[in-house]
């Protein structure tokens, strides 16, 4: 248990998906834990350029929200407690739907040693 608890304390941090409505403004915030980002690396060659993607705003236009309505959306993924380390998880399967079959991505991410992350957090912390 005491290991588990010195593990979430160095690994540990949690991630906030941020869901706006761009009618009437309204914003839902849903925080999840993480012990590791899982990151696209498919379009990116750097573990930055990942993060930019995993933490772009994205437009939705599917569901309804507070003012009951169909409209759009902004959906944002940011980190909301870093950890004191960071696992990243490079995603490097990726699945083919047409054929219904699997191929690895066979490139080098680059990243850095010390990499800061507050410009992926949705606080200044």
């Amino acid at each position: 248990m005491r290991m588990l608890i010195l593990s979430d304390r160095v690994f540990g941090g949690k991630i906030v998906s941020k869901l706006r409505c761009c009618k009437c403004r309204y914003v839902s915030n849903t925080y999840d834990p993480l012990t590791d980002l899982s990151l696209e690396i498919k379009d990116v060659k750097t573990v930055e350029r990942a993060l930019d993607s995993l933490t772009r705003v994205e437009m939705i236009d599917d569901q309804k929200v507070k003012c009951g309505e169909q409209v759009f959306k902004e959906k944002q993924f940011l980190l909301n407690e870093t950890p004191h380390i960071t696992v990243f998880h490079l995603k490097r399967i990726k699945k083919d739907q047409t054929s219904n079959t699997a191929r690895k991505i066979d490139k080098y991410v680059y990243y850095k040693f010390d990499l800061n992350l507050q410009s992926y957090t949705s606080s200044q912390n």
